[in-house]
């Protein structure tokens, strides 16, 4: 019975809530240049040069590499962001590493120069200093070991009260509940290697922000046993969602529990997830641009009104949209 309760509740936070360049110019072609004719050759000859003894080149000292280097952006977070670590190297590595118990996923650019790993900090995780440990290896066999030291400062969430009606609740039905979580699970578990966005995210919809991300939830009553995993912005039925981000269409489909949803990946391990629509716009492995149309608000699923519950996933770990608003360029 405590297992059922603690899916119920890991899964309850992603639940209700209340909402180019113009193209550039082809330059025209260089005009026709006249090569004049070659003069005739003169009847004598001209002497080859007489080849002279080949000088010896002076050696090239051989620059010593730099270290290799482990940078972590921020060095200070609070639980429900995320964490940018980075290896720089000047020769080519692969890389595997930790933040405390949890594995990190490098993606490897400039030619195995750079390796970058973004990881999202669970909403509920103890305030404290964790290590990032970084082990490396080149093509000759050379390792070697880069640590960083991680703040997590203290949670600052509010809490909230929601209120079911008897139909409405009855989709908090643990089997409902689970179902729906093992169909999602393997979704955000998924890795697409290449980074299909640009720049930052931006606001997926208009309207009021009717519950925050990372508010502690209790339902009709009862105890605070959740999170909410994303933010919800209220507006009236229909209102357009459009992409926050460009990615690829990995749901469009009909969920209980979070009525019509769709959820694009955008690479690297990063999900954006849209629920509770009243229509949706695109289809299953379809690729969308930021700002594409891909379904309109709604009320459908577990929800007490007209609104859009926007997530952003890293893994299994839902984080703080808002940050992706501010500096998801710069992951």
């Amino acid at each position: 019975m405590r297992g059922c309760w603690l899916l119920f509740a890991l899964v309850l936070g992603c639940l209700v809530g209340c909402v180019g360049a113009p193209p550039t110019s082809v330059p025209p072609l260089p005009s026709r240049t006249v090569v004049p004719s070659i003069p005739p050759a003169t009847s004598t000859p001209t002497p080859l040069p007489t080849a002279g003894p080949t000088p010896t080149p002076s050696p090239v000292p051989t620059a010593l590499p730099q270290a290799v280097e482990l940078r972590v952006d921020p060095t200070q977070l609070e639980p429900g962001h995320t964490l940018a670590i980075r290896l720089l190297s000047p020769w080519p590595v692969t890389a595997e590493g930790t933040l405390g118990e949890t594995t990190l996923h490098f993606v490897s650019q400039d030619g195995g120069r750079l390796l970058v790993a973004l990881l999202g900090v669970p909403v509920d995780a103890s305030a404290g200093e964790r290590v990032v440990a970084v082990h490396w290896q080149d093509g000759t066999g050379r390792t070697g070991v880069q640590t960083a030291t991680v703040e997590l400062l203290p949670a600052r969430y509010p809490r909230e009260s929601i209120y079911l009606q008897p139909d409405r609740a009855a989709l908090l039905d643990p089997e409902i509940v689970r179902a729906e979580w093992e169909r999602l699970e393997p979704i955000w578990n998924s890795w697409t290697p290449q980074r299909l966005w640009s720049g930052d995210f931006i606001t997926p919809t208009r309207g009021q922000i009717s519950s925050p991300f990372g508010t502690l939830r209790s339902y009709n009553g009862g105890p605070a046993v959740s999170y909410h995993n994303g933010v919800d912005i209220s507006n009236p039925e229909g209102t357009l969602v459009v992409a926050a981000a460009r990615g690829r269409v990995v749901v469009a489909e009909r969920l209980q529990v979070r009525g019509n949803a769709v959820i694009l990946d955008h690479g690297w391990g990063v999900h954006s997830a849209y629920y509770h629509l009243s229509a949706i716009l695109v289809e299953e492995g379809e690729v969308v641009e930021a700002r594409q149309a891909i379904g309109r608000m709604g009320a459908t699923g577990l929800a007490t009104g007209p609104h859009l519950h926007w997530e952003i996933r890293l893994g299994e770990v839902p984080v703080d949209p808002w940050e992706w608003v501010r500096r998801g360029g710069r992951f």
